[in-house]
């Protein structure tokens, strides 16, 4: 087949078709961050914090491709077991960490199974568990933080337009194993409910990410539906057919497809792209597709993208899903 294409086109004198323009095999985070250059970190705010963070490149210019915790402060990732889940939580830990100065950005990490031990250090690091005692020691106080940024009767609407009323860092609580956090026997993430829904007044952005079994059960938890009536940005990564995203009629399934493969739910976005984040393992292609939310988080459209990572140690690599 190849030959008489070839023999054809040497009997042609008409100019080619152009080249289709398609996404690398594989792309690692350091090209990524070569491709962004100078134009990550760009300050999203006047005092110079940057709540953009890059997680892959378009197909249709190639382009990188921004997580925007300005127009979504909060970020749900969907996922069985070895699919990448924790990669990227490390990936947006680190980009917060490389964009934004400790004054500016503030992590607290609940970790109950250790995986993200050493990513967040110094003095970035609002806090780090891997208990519900002390997880939800941790979430009482924050909420006694963002309990005082809410705006009260004093603050004017000037105030309200800049958010000048309260000072202080953007506070991200990065959750790995959220079906471990919440339980039969209580969340210790509840204290934080009420604050949700006023997330981008009071700079608080909430990254969970838990395993695709029982997910569909999973989203009417309180956190979560909370955080579903704000159409969040979110990730249906690699799980089982049996599981649907979503209570629409429309919803798609998990899927079994390459380790890693996931569905990114935002607002209207119909581009293909490759993601990379930075893991501890062998370099492993994976797939993303990005989704609006009416079909699954709540918003328009599909996007379809190719992760490209190193995927953390564990069981389930490489072939598992193949």
């Amino acid at each position: 087949m190849t030959a008489t294409v070839e023999r054809i086109a040497a009997m042609s004198n008409s100019r080619p078709a152009p080249t289709v323009r398609m996404l690398p095999d594989s792309y690692s985070r350091a090209e990524l961050l070569e491709t962004v250059g100078t134009r990550w970190p760009s300050p999203s705010a006047a005092d110079g914090r940057c709540l953009t963070v890059p997680i892959g490149l378009g197909e249709t210019d190639l382009a990188p491709v921004y997580m925007d915790f300005r127009e979504h402060p909060h970020f749900l990732i969907f996922g069985d077991t070895a699919c990448g889940k924790t990669s990227l939580l490390r990936a947006i830990a680190e980009g917060i960490i490389a964009s934004n100065t400790p004054a500016q950005a503030k992590l607290i990490i609940g970790d109950y199974r250790h995986s993200l031990l050493g990513v967040v250090e110094g003095n970035h690091l609002g806090g780090y568990s891997a208990s519900s005692t002390t997880f939800g020691e941790l979430m009482v106080d924050l909420a006694r933080i963002v309990a005082a940024r809410m705006p009260n009767a004093e603050t004017t609407q000037q105030q309200l337009r800049e958010r000048s009323w309260w000072s202080g860092p953007e506070i991200y609580v990065l959750i790995d194993d959220y079906d471990l956090v919440a339980t039969p026997s209580g969340n210790p993430v509840a204290p934080l409910l009420e604050y949700i829904p006023h997330s981008k007044d009071i700079g608080l952005h909430l990254v969970i990410a838990r395993r695709s079994g029982g997910a569909a059960r999973a989203l009417y938890e309180p956190v979560i539906a909370r955080i579903r009536d704000m159409a969040p940005a979110g990730l249906i990564m690699s799980g089982s057919r049996d599981e649907e995203i979503s209570s629409a009629p429309s919803a798609r399934r998990h899927c079994r497809k390459v380790v890693g493969s996931t569905f990114l739910a935002r607002k209207p976005n119909l581009s293909k792209f490759r993601g990379c984040h930075r893991c501890d393992r062998s370099v492993l292609g994976v797939s993303l597709v990005t989704l609006g939310s009416i079909q699954y988080l709540g918003g328009i459209g599909s996007t379809r993208i190719l992760l490209q990572c190193r995927p953390q140690t564990g069981n389930g690599v490489g072939s598992r899903y193949r």
